[in-house]
């Protein structure tokens, strides 16, 4: 199993007042976030990592110099978002692969969950939280109907963690294509599943279950999951 982690982003809402130079390398529970993610991947049979990288990419390269990774570089990291990044990952996307944004910190049961799902694309869906502005989602039978905003009806949460098969990873990879010959891969990765739904075709709801996840992207959220998971 290949697993692809988006890293390139610049943590703005984040600020400095951690006194680190990349979000990922704050410390939760005795690791940094990257820190957390590899070990779980790695303890559950991801033998293939590819780390995206931009923002303050010596650092963070030094930061996993003890696990054996692929890196891809995002040289525009200041003007794009995670689309962009994937898109930057696109020679590694030739068999089924994770994806998922580097500064979440989640349960191990999460991953292992996804993995052990059979599906062609599967989204990791939370029932349980507020839902967010750009993530929300109308599930139907454990299929991802939509992509809507907080104020239109929703029940679930996109958490930024994604599993794409063999025959699913072809098809991102013609998705990524398009966006590209046509200038537009601009925003979110939730923008490929978009496209996706445009086309029939059926996305996966694997849900957390009540297992515990964490998006790290202010300091709100990194009270909160060192509240649960420790400093």
């Amino acid at each position: 199993m290949k697993a692809i982690i988006l890293a390139a982003g610049m943590g703005t809402r984040f600020g400095n007042l951690e006194k680190i130079n990349h979000k990922t390398l704050s410390k939760i529970g005795g690791s940094t976030i990257i820190e957390r993610q590899l070990k779980i991947l790695k303890e559950l049979g991801v033998d293939q990592i590819i780390l995206v990288i931009g923002h303050e990419s010596i650092i963070l390269k030094k930061s996993v110099k003890g696990y054996h990774l692929s890196f891809v570089y995002n040289n525009f990291y200041k003007e794009t978002d995670a689309l962009y990044s994937l898109w930057c990952a696109k020679d590694f996307i030739d068999d089924g692969f994770l994806c998922l944004y580097a500064d979440l910190v989640f349960e191990k049961e999460i991953i292992s969950n996804l993995i052990n799902n059979n599906y062609e694309i599967s989204m990791v869906i939370d029932k349980q939280k507020n839902y967010s502005d750009n993530h929300s989602v109308f599930v139907v039978d454990n299929i991802v109907k939509s992509m809507i905003s907080k104020s239109e009806k929703c029940n679930g949460q996109f958490i930024g963690i994604m599993k794409f098969s063999k025959k699913g990873s072809a098809i991102l990879s013609r998705i990524l294509d398009n966006f590209h010959k046509r200038n537009n891969l601009e925003g979110e990765t939730i923008r490929i599943f978009e496209k996706l739904i445009d086309y029939s075709f059926p996305l996966h709801a694997c849900f957390t279950n009540n297992q515990k996840w964490f998006n790290v992207n202010d300091l709100q959220q990194l009270k909160l999951a060192r509240h649960f998971f420790g400093p």
